[in-house]
């Protein structure tokens, strides 16, 4: 339930950026939606829910987000973790939007 909770908050805001937005319709894929802006930038896109964990010791005090990894099949296509907050609906895109894709 989260996980669809997360992807309709994705899509939601990608829409509000002026993105076309397609969602997979399958339960396990490599992408969750794929966004095109206007100008043909084409985002691929899997989609998690924000998670952080508290560390209580001397190096690092206070919360760090969990980081997923993507799949090899994920990095050949040059897909992007996006990550929502669900208390703030938030996203947050790895790389950042303004950045380009390392692969």
């Amino acid at each position: 339930m989260a996980g669809d909770l997360c992807e309709a908050i994705a899509l939601k805001e990608l829409v509000a950026r002026g993105y076309w937005v397609f969602k997979s319709g399958l339960t396990h894929s490599p992408i969750d939606i794929i966004a095109i802006s206007p100008g043909g930038k084409v985002l691929m896109l899997d989609v998690k829910q924000e998670a952080f964990r508290v560390l209580k010791d001397r190096k690092h005090l206070g919360p760090y987000r969990i980081y997923r990894v993507l799949t090899e099949q994920q990095k050949k296509l040059g897909v992007r973790m996006c990550y929502v907050n669900l208390k703030t609906e938030a996203i947050s895109f790895v790389p950042r939007l303004d950045e380009e894709s390392s692969s």
